[in-house]
């Protein structure tokens, strides 16, 4: 019996220092959770963005419900998100260049810890300006046909005195679809077509035009623009 009971106080003794060595290991400080702790910018969304970049990840981005709930969306492996296409990219695909504008660095501390990380060139349309986590410029190039929005942060359509600079549908007419342009929805310029390609656009005359999205974009009626078919799979 004396000898169990020496076993038993060894036994606890050596037990110790292991559950202290515990303790220490779960009060140590914890990394930053990309997931919890963001500004949700779908509050106060006076453009009804459905898409935000996050302010401190670029494998994830923010997406926006009609409610103003915000959501964290994870890009696939190897990908990054990209604003100008609102859709998850490649990283090694996307040619950019350290800014030589001439126009004081836009990526202060302030502006990347606030989410604001996409900025306009002044002295060309079809660029805009990217900040990486470290608070360096770079200069991107919109997909062709579009240009920088700095209002919406994404690159869009162009437009000339209300035409769109693009390529309408060459067998012309709406191909015995209903036009969408007249009557209660002439306060719309944008509408779906059934080939997720393609979509209607209306001029001031309520007269329709099918326009073709750019290569390997499809059309996204609640976000009124061509975005990578990723985003409609992934209900965005």
């Amino acid at each position: 019996m004396k000898y169990l009971v020496i076993v038993l106080f060894v036994g606890v003794a050596l037990a110790a220092p292991s559950e202290n060595k515990r303790e220490k290991r779960q009060v140590l400080p914890n990394c930053v959770d990309s997931y919890q702790n963001v500004v949700n910018p779908c509050r106060s969304n006076a453009n009804n963005r459905v898409y935000y970049p996050h302010p401190r990840d670029q494998t994830k981005f923010l997406q926006c419900d009609v409610f103003g709930r915000m959501f964290v969306i994870q890009c696939p492996a190897g990908e990054i998100y990209n604003q100008a296409t609102t859709t998850c990219i490649k990283q090694q695909t996307t040619t950019s260049q350290t800014t030589n504008t001439g126009v004081q660095n836009p990526c202060t501390t302030a502006n990347v810890n606030s989410g604001k990380i996409y900025f306009s060139v002044a002295t060309d349309s079809h660029q805009f300006i990217e900040c990486d986590l470290n608070g360096n410029a770079n200069v991107l190039t919109c997909p062709s046909q579009l240009l920088w929005d700095e209002n919406r942060l994404s690159c869009v359509y162009q437009f000339q005195t209300g035409v769109m600079v693009t390529t309408p549908n060459p067998n012309g007419g709406l191909g015995g679809i209903a036009n969408p342009c007249r009557g209660s929805a002439t306060s719309h310029q944008f509408f779906s077509h059934p080939d997720a390609t393609k979509f209607i656009q209306c001029d001031i005359a309520g007269d329709a035009f099918v326009l073709s999205c750019p290569s390997g974009l499809v059309w996204n009626q609640f976000a009124t623009t061509c975005v990578s078919p990723y985003n409609m799979v992934a209900g965005r």
